[in-house]
């Protein structure tokens, strides 16, 4: 494919902006983040025709094309750099890369991520907190493709005696429908024990504890009821049976004069894992403070009935009734809109985005669902050339949903959003907003300030 002039000025452009925020090892993360806008706005099938020509010869250049370029490796034209990418010990983006491969679920790649999973058997790594981080982005891409291929790689991670708990490796593993996770979970769960959180934060007040100590101490400490949650899936009694014996323990500061810190006690912790197991948890869609102050009420209210009669925990039904206000008004929104939109055309369940047609006339609606955040929606109007990608194939509805659901899409298509960003979307979507407003209020006012001042200028 040629390189199109336009793309390829835009690419240079943002290459040699990371080039020099990498270059100075000073905030490259936020100059990243705060370029994701122009970032996703490129057209995915430019990349690579321009990729040659904007790294101009230089390793750098190179390398910070990658991060560029995994914000649309769902595109079949950037797929043949992945081997390689993942191959190059020196590259210091690779965990972009397999990040990359499980978020646009790059099944054919699942080979390629198996030797991050154990960072101590990678000498050429350079780092070990760069070989960490690989390993991380590695098991939760591995999580997202649930490829045969990783299974018994993962697998074998936490039969070897020193893996007494890895809870990223186990967290993965569950998401396979291959692996039986119950005997794993159940043997982790009676051997864990309840660690006194009160203890823990008193040493680091008298100074009698090590950094190293107290973070293991604490890992140890949120291990049993993260166990709980887990366990309790397959065998809801025994788990229930023994968060009763907690709703007891309501110590929630300490004794040391001056530390404001509290933590959150073993009975409150214990109500909210039997709520979830019981599936009396509240949906609440106002995601404001006054939501969270009825959900805060609601879990009170159960804490205080279940310590009144600990049988309560093993009914069906929930012995507190929640206090629901009438729905969010964005997700009455989301309701009218869907019903607008009601012709279904394309659905993907997985990844969580539906592609609707007007039941009048020809509009089309791409509705996304962000599973990450269950109560979060983003719904898109296509514009005229999306439908006519879509119709000549130029594009899919899959690829449509990778480019509009990135972090950085709502401000590079902030036109195209029809429900209210500033009440669903993330701190970054808010901020990048008003940040581009402040941008475009402060040229408003130079041009008009600029204008004046020519007017009051003399002949």
């Amino acid at each position: 494919m040629t390189a199109d002039r336009d793309t390829l000025k835009k690419l240079s452009a943002l290459c040699g902006k990371l080039k020099s925020a990498w270059s100075l090892q000073v905030g490259f993360g936020t100059r990243l983040n705060g370029l994701l806008p122009e970032i996703i706005a490129l057209p995915s099938g430019q990349i690579d025709a321009c990729f040659e020509r904007a790294a101009k010869g230089d390793p750098l250049r190179r390398a910070c094309l990658v991060p560029i370029a995994c914000e649309h490796l769902y595109h079949p034209s950037l797929h043949h750099r992945i081997v390689a990418w993942l191959e190059d010990d020196a590259l210091p983006f690779r965990e972009n890369v397999l990040e990359a491969i499980g978020r646009f679920r790059l099944r054919e790649f699942a080979p390629h991520i198996t030797r991050f999973f154990n960072p101590e058997q990678q000498s050429s790594e350079r780092k070990s907190a760069e070989a960490s981080m690989n390993r991380s982005r590695a098991i939760h891409s591995a999580s997202l493709l649930k490829a045969p291929e990783n299974l018994e790689p993962l697998r074998s991670l936490i039969q070897t005696p020193a893996a007494n708990w890895d809870e990223l490796v186990i967290r993965c593993l569950m998401n396979f429908p291959a692996f039986d996770a119950k005997p794993t979970l159940q043997t982790w769960f009676r051997n864990a024990e309840v660690i006194d959180e009160i203890d823990i934060c008193e040493r680091r007040v008298a100074g009698s504890i090590s950094d190293l100590e107290e973070m293991l101490l604490s890992s140890r400490a949120s291990q049993i009821w993260q166990l709980a949650e887990w366990y309790g899936v397959h065998e809801r009694q025994e788990v229930i049976e023994f968060l009763v014996q907690h709703l007891d323990f309501d110590q929630i500061s300490f004794s040391s004069p001056g530390f404001s810190r509290t933590i959150v006690c073993r009975g409150r912790t214990a109500t909210h894992i039997i709520a979830k197991l019981n599936g009396w948890q509240p949906v609440d869609y106002d995601q404001t403070k006054e939501g969270g102050e009825r959900s805060k009420i609601f879990y009170d209210s159960l804490w205080r009935a279940l310590r009144e009669d600990p049988r309560l925990a093993f009914q069906a039904e929930c012995p507190v009734k929640y206090s629901y206000p009438a729905k969010h008004k964005i997700h009455r929104q989301i309701d009218s809109l869907l019903d607008l939109h009601g012709r279904v055309l394309e659905e993907d369940s997985e990844l969580g985005y539906w592609l609707r047609k007007a039941n009048e006339g020809e509009d089309l609606i791409l509705a996304m669902h962000v599973t990450r955040w269950s109560r979060h929606w983003r719904m898109v109007r296509l514009s005229d050339s999306d439908r006519h990608d879509l119709a000549s194939g130029a594009t899919s509805a899959r690829h449509l949903f990778f480019r509009y659901s990135s972090r950085g899409a709502l401000v590079a298509f902030r036109d195209q959003i029809l429900v209210n960003a500033q009440e669903l979307e993330n701190k970054f979507a808010k901020s990048a907003i008003r940040k581009l407003l402040k941008i475009e209020a402060r040229k408003a006012a130079k041009k008009a300030a600029s204008s004046i001042t020519e007017s009051n200028v003399l002949p």
